[in-house]
């Protein structure tokens, strides 16, 4: 039954192997050739997450269906950034874009994520809640409804001012008010009929698998009254004084009406950062243990042939789970047990449990897609990352630790040049910071830090303090320390580089994006000594102003920037000492600033603030991505990357040894500076 299968895969020759190339930039600039896989609810169809002509696509392949095998490419100005099953022949893909909108302020970029169905039968495609597209998320699929093959149950939060059905149609409330909707969507037309209209400050609601109503939360921000109550509107939680939503319903329990809740942190809601388990009658809050396992900063699976949660996910080297569903934990530990040199993660499966997509990972390597049928025990290969680079020799990725210059240990990840041991160095470092700064790296395969070790470098990514999953104390160490200790952090590294005979003296070059590319902006300022350049790539150049888009709108985001940054009505002269379009006259490191002008994370404007106040300096070289935006989810984005930051990386910090390859040409952005 596979032969039709496979055949199907090699016929659109989307997945085949690539032959190995010596170009650096064109392997690992290369999308995922496999990016996710999603198996139908009958177990007949795989979505697989693949590239067609450069871009991220969804192919649909046929098991044992009736389905023609066939490939959806992201519509024009959009990218593809998620897809699941909404039913057996309906794929739900989920899609950014950018789009410039006339407001009272003048002309303003904003960003539309949207979910179209793509009917796998007819090759026909529809956008979903398509007569609210004025909305700019109407990507909320709350519920896949399984006893309606036809229709999804979505939802609109809608906010004072913004458009309620068409660009006619304004509703009008006072300043404050919210309005939650519901409705009942077509698959095949898109079309949405109203089911339920929420007032009084829901701001979310939880269905269950037949898209009925479970859970309602309620939140005002105006008087900080927050409340969590059942469908029928029996009080269950309340609090008060909570001008920042404290708590997030997530899911409903694997086997029972009680509930699971993420707390934004003891300061904001009284209870401790991470997940807890909410009893359904009573209210009363409890942690969750899996055997010895304590579930704190870990996110539920969700089975979605029930709106259950069956397991939670973790992160330690690698990605992982465990499984409170005792069938999936089984499964999961006989896979374990056939491949022990990997991570094994269960992606999806049939509603019936006859077949499962697995995810099989190992450090440093790009993952493969299996597809696995418990009653034969057949495992079969799907796909996998980066057919390219698993061809090539890749560097050693180490866990790794060292102390910050005031005794905190920080971990950090060491990627070995290829073909490398520590014993042949010392070698040349880059440092790379990662974004967030609520985040963290670990040792999976990563494309950016694999192509300067195919360069000959030696790349360390620090998990410095105010990163999540090491625990509350270590996240809080980086609390007023955004443009501090969290900076210096990752410059001792290349000091304990340096000592341990694997880092060559002289200095190295920091590169990194988002938050990364402002550490690599303030690494110079703090530690110009170390620093021979710096790359930041969609980097936050005037913290101050990032943090005052959301003051109107979102006092979440808000409260979580003045964590990190300090108080937003701290002294000029603080502000100004975290914000380097503030200190351009200090600088003295070549900097390479990249950008894209889609970006609405980090806008555009903050790396055109940098670049007026360093005006012609000599040690500036500025790249805008055109048409790109903050995530680098493009082929192209990745290759003006990696292209450009070589480039740079050559004159100014180079390898001397052999191994080191040019970059190549290419690439449609535009070189403002040079």
């Amino acid at each position: 039954m596979f032969k039709s299968f496979w055949t199907g895969i090699f016929v659109l020759g989307l997945l085949a192997v690539s032959p190995a190339r010596a170009d650096v930039v064109g392997d690992f600039s290369r999308l995922e050739d496999t990016w996710s896989v999603e198996l139908a609810p009958d177990g007949k169809s795989l979505a697989i997450g693949c590239q067609y002509q450069a871009k991220r696509s969804v192919c649909v392949l046929p098991i044992d269906s009736d389905i023609e095998p066939g490939v959806y490419p992201a519509p024009d100005n959009a990218r593809i950034i998620d897809f699941y099953w909404g039913s057996n022949n309906h794929v739900i893909i989920v899609t950014d874009m950018v789009d410039t909108v006339g407001t009272t302020n003048g002309a303003q970029m904003f960003r539309f994520t949207r979910a179209l169905s793509f009917d796998a039968r007819s090759g026909d495609s529809a956008w979903l809640l398509k007569d609210y597209m004025n909305f700019s998320f109407t990507a909320g699929v709350r519920s896949i409804n399984i006893d309606d093959d036809d229709r999804v149950v979505m939802s609109l939060l809608q906010r004072t001012g913004q458009l309620q059905r068409s660009q006619r149609a304004r509703t009008r409330r006072s300043e404050n008010d919210l309005y939650y909707h519901t409705f009942d969507v077509s698959l095949d037309s898109g079309g949405a009929r109203k089911r339920k209209g929420y007032g009084g400050r829901i701001v979310d609601v939880l269905y269950d698998e037949r898209g009925e109503d479970v859970i309602r939360t309620i939140h005002d921000e105006n008087n900080g009254e927050f409340e969590i109550r059942d469908a029928d509107n029996r009080l269950i939680y309340k609090d008060d004084d909570r001008i920042v939503q404290p708590l997030s319903v997530l899911a409903r329990a694997s086997d029972s009406p009680d509930f699971l809740v993420w707390s934004a942190g003891e300061s904001v809601s009284g209870y401790a950062r991470g997940v807890w388990l909410v009893n359904f009658e009573d209210g009363t809050f409890s942690r969750i243990k899996v055997g010895d396992f304590e579930v704190t900063g870990h996110g539920p699976v969700i089975d979605r042939g029930t709106n259950r949660a069956v397991g939670f996910r973790y992160s330690d080297d690698l990605a992982g789970q465990i499984f409170v569903d005792e069938q999936l934990a089984a499964y999961q530990s006989s896979l374990q047990q056939a491949m022990p040199d990997r991570r094994i993660r269960l992606q999806s499966w049939s509603y019936d449990r006859s077949r499962f997509v697995v995810v099989a990972e190992s450090v440093g390597q790009p993952v493969e897609y299996f597809l696995f049928s418990p009653d034969s025990g057949e495992l079969m290969i799907v796909g996998a990352e980066n057919e390219a680079a698993a061809a090539r020799e890749l560097g050693q990725v180490l866990s790794v630790s060292y102390q910050a210059a005031d005794g905190l240990d920080i971990p950090a990840y060491l990627t070995l040049p290829a073909g490398k041991t520590v014993e042949d160095g010392p070698f040349p470092i880059l440092l790379m910071p990662h974004g967030g700064p609520d985040a963290s790296d670990d040792a999976s395969y990563d494309w950016w830090a694999q192509a300067y070790a195919a360069s000959g470098y030696a790349v360390l990514k620090p998990n410095f303090r105010g990163s999540n999953r090491y625990g509350a104390a270590f996240r809080e160490a980086g609390f007023g320390e955004f443009g501090g200790k969290m900076v210096t952090d990752v410059t001792d590294g290349y000091d304990w580089l340096v000592e341990q005979g694997i880092g060559q003296p002289g200095g190295a070059c920091i590169v990194g994006a988002s938050y990364g590319g402002y550490s690599a902006l303030m690494a110079p300022l703090l530690r110009p000594a170390q620093i021979k350049c710096a790359i930041s790539v969609n980097g936050v150049t005037d913290p101050v102003a990032q943090m005052g888009r959301y003051r109107q709108t979102n006092r979440s985001v808000v409260s979580y920037w003045e964590q990190y940054m300090g108080s937003s009505y701290a002294s000029e002269e603080f502000h100004a000492s975290i914000t380097p379009a503030d200190r351009t006259r200090e600088y003295r490191t070549p900097v390479l600033l990249i950008h894209g002008d889609e970006d609405t994370r980090v806008r555009f404007d903050q790396f055109e603030k940098f670049r007026k106040a360093a005006g012609d300096a000599s040690w500036l070289t500025s790249y805008v991505m055109r048409g790109e935006d903050h995530f680098l989810y493009t082929q192209n984005a990745r290759t003006e990357v990696l292209r450009e930051s070589l480039k740079f990386l050559e004159a100014r910090h180079p390898v001397t040894d052999s191994a080191a390859i040019p970059a190549q040409t290419g690439g449609t952005g535009h070189a403002a500076t040079d």
